[in-house]
């Protein structure tokens, strides 16, 4: 049996994820703030949720109050 060695282990792993498009960071994140996609619409773009986009929100007026209160009061 050959020994496997780290870069050709780095490159296997790195074919692999490249073949499965369902996994990542990018992804995770995307699932985490978008709504499930549509199985039977699958073009269609996927919306924001609403609870991430009160998040959002949430962290403007944060950012906002912060910048107002520290620098223009």
């Amino acid at each position: 049996m050959k020994q496997i060695t780290p870069e050709e282990m780095h490159d296997l792993v790195l074919k692999t994820f490249r073949k499965r498009r369902d996994t990542g960071l990018r992804n995770t994140v995307a699932n985490a703030f978008m709504e499930p996609a549509n199985p039977f619409q699958p073009r269609e773009p996927r919306r924001v949720a609403r609870n991430a986009c009160v998040l959002l929100l949430l962290a403007g007026f944060m950012i906002a109050a912060f910048v107002y209160f520290s620098f223009l009061v």
